[in-house]
């Protein structure tokens, strides 16, 4: 007893350390003790290596921290060692040469499983005993595992499987079928990932949200439903214990209050390193490190009032079906998802090790917002190989961008960015030309005569927009949290604040919050001069910004059309992306 008091004194103490140190970089001595637990055989330049890809803030440590770091990790793990009644309760566990384990569920047994198809009721790994985690989660359906190995034929046939599933029941749009099932092999990588959109649906009552969440968020890796009269609590406690797919209806939020703090989690959690810290009532001098980051799925009735948060989601707004949609889910619709679980289980045992994040940069010069860009980048993880659908893909996240663009546009910020860009119009003719983005020919020096105050923007939104209750005063403070700077003059005897503007600044406000800007010649350029069109442009077949669900006018196929193609007539036809490409292969 003396001596296992002994080790906990020492522990503490070393855990505590540890933890002062994480918290500085953004982390907490847990995770760090995790990824250590992966590499401890490697050496010092590569344990350092893992923690830094895991929690980039490592980077800008010191020397002094980076050692003190690897020095605690090896005593805390040199103590665990030697304490033979140490058992971790885990769902998965990756050894120092890489090889991973799975915890899966089966008969009402958890097990560990290999990806060679072994299981083990334990595993010890370098003096450590793991044991897969059981409890009223498996055994009440709130958590979901696989329950064993399935082959799959390639990647192509598994996300048609998972398409046929989802079609099967519920009913969204051709695009967001394809986009969930990307998304649910997505969540089996995600550890791997740094960033991460959300899948949401929007609707009201009876128009498949909560069948949406059954039938894409089951499929999820480790989905975890988070149902009932929700608080923040459980989902903390959930996210670090099983660091699976949080699955969430806002309608179980149990007050606004509870709501708020969701909303904290999902600000956060789609991005590593960023856990909500908060004192212990108790404890004030005491942190709790509370972790967000993991895959998440959410039904809600509205969008969120938060626009950052809205620009992280990828969302479909759902309605009444009309289509023969079973209205209670049979015994077959869980044995189809648990078959899928288990080939998706293989999938992650034949990926794990091997996301590129290199690939994420591709989307770097969309011209999208780079909000949106961080959030989606993850994506092209899975879509990098596949020019059709990364294409499709593109041409979503330009729509989707669009959709903000315009629930901007409504804001009070938005309408003050109007009246600017009106002004700014009717003082010098070639101001549109600032709508190309690409090639802004008006200069600083074409605005300087321009003398422009918030009274004038107030009066202007009184005159025009009918918003009688705006002041100089309160435009004036909405132009500082849009970025604008001003001046004092005098002019005419008396002196007035004038705002500086920008020409690279105004552009982008512009892009920002005037949606009608980019539409028509502009969006075409954009697509060429980015160099993300689908290569199957040619003189008569065009990629379309906009794809459309409707019948191939060239095959005849019900599919999601892409392209436009004139015809021998001189007609204008949409056709799908397999027509385009013959029709390419025919002009080259």
């Amino acid at each position: 007893m003396i001596a296992k008091s002994s080790w906990y004194k020492s522990f503490s103490v070393f855990y505590s350390k540890l933890s002062e140190i994480a918290e500085a970089y953004g982390s907490s001595a847990e995770t760090l003790i995790e990824i250590y637990e992966t590499c401890w055989q490697h050496d010092t330049d590569y344990q350092w290596s893992r923690i830094c890809s895991t929690y980039p803030a490592f980077k800008e440590a010191s020397q002094y921290d980076k050692e003190r770091i690897l020095d605690l990790l090896s005593r805390i793990r040199s103590g665990k060692k030697k304490s033979k009644e140490e058992v971790i309760r885990t769902s998965k566990v990756e050894t120092g040469d890489g090889k991973l384990y799975e915890e899966i569920y089966r008969d009402g047994q958890a097990l560990f499983i290999d990806p060679e198809g072994n299981t083990y009721e334990e595993l010890e790994i370098g003096g450590l005993k793991y044991v897969p985690i059981s409890g009223d989660e498996l055994t009440e359906g709130a958590v979901l595992l696989p329950s064993g190995l399935e082959e799959y034929k390639d990647e192509r046939t598994l996300i048609a499987e998972i398409q046929a599933h989802i079609h099967k029941y519920v009913d969204v749009s051709p695009f967001f079928e394809t986009v969930s099932a990307y998304y649910i092999l997505l969540t089996w990588l995600y550890d791997e990932l740094n960033t991460l959109p959300y899948l949401r649906v929007l609707g009201d009552t009876g128009t498949g949200k909560s069948r949406f969440l059954d039938t894409v968020g089951r499929l999820c890796y480790k989905a975890t439903i988070v149902s009932g009269a929700i608080t923040p609590a459980p989902i903390y406690r959930l996210i670090r214990k099983w660091q699976g797919t949080i699955i969430i209806d806002e309608g179980d939020f149990r007050a606004s209050d509870e709501k708020n703090e969701v909303i904290k989690i999902l600000n956060c959690g789609f991005e590593r390193g960023r856990p909500v810290v908060r004192s212990q009532k108790d404890h004030p001098d005491s942190l709790q490190i509370l972790p967000t980051f993991s895959p998440k799925i959410i039904a809600s009735r509205k969008r969120f009032d938060d626009v950052a948060l809205e620009s992280r989601c990828l969302t479909e707004i759902m309605q009444e079906t009309d289509r023969d949609i079973p209205y209670l889910l049979p015994t077959k619709f869980y044995e189809e998802e648990q078959r899928l679980r288990n080939k998706l289980l293989a999938f992650r045992f034949q990926n794990h090790g091997r996301v590129d994040l290199e690939n994420a940069q591709k989307l770097a010069e969309l011209d999208v917002e780079n909000r949106l860009k961080q959030a989606m980048s993850s994506f092209i993880v899975l879509f990098a190989n596949n020019e059709k659908l990364y294409n499709e893909f593109t041409a979503f996240l330009i729509n989707y961008n669009r959709e903000l663009v315009e629930q901007r546009s409504e804001t009070y910020e938005g309408a003050i960015v109007q009246v600017i860009f009106d002004l700014v119009t009717e003082y010098q003719e070639n101001v549109p030309d600032v709508q190309n983005v690409q090639n802004v020919q008006l200069g600083n020096e074409d605005l300087a005569g321009l003398k422009i105050t918030a009274a004038d923007i107030a009066d202007r939104l009184r005159e025009k927009y009918g918003m009688q209750e705006v002041t100089a005063r309160s435009v004036g403070r909405r132009i500082r949290t849009l970025g604008m700077t001003t001046r004092l003059e005098r002019r005419g005897g008396e002196r007035k604040r004038y705002l500086n503007l920008d020409a690279v600044q105004l552009t982008k406000l512009i892009k920002k919050y005037i949606p009608d800007v980019f539409e028509g010649k502009k969006q075409g350029d954009i697509l060429d001069i980015k160099d993300i069109n689908t290569g199957l442009n040619a003189e008569n077949v065009q990629f379309m910004t906009t794809p459309i669900e409707g019948k191939c006018e060239r095959c005849g196929r019900e599919t999601w059309l892409d392209h436009e193609w004139i015809d021998e007539d001189g007609d204008v036809r949409h056709i799908c992306p397999e027509c385009a490409a013959e029709l390419k292969d025919e002009n080259d």
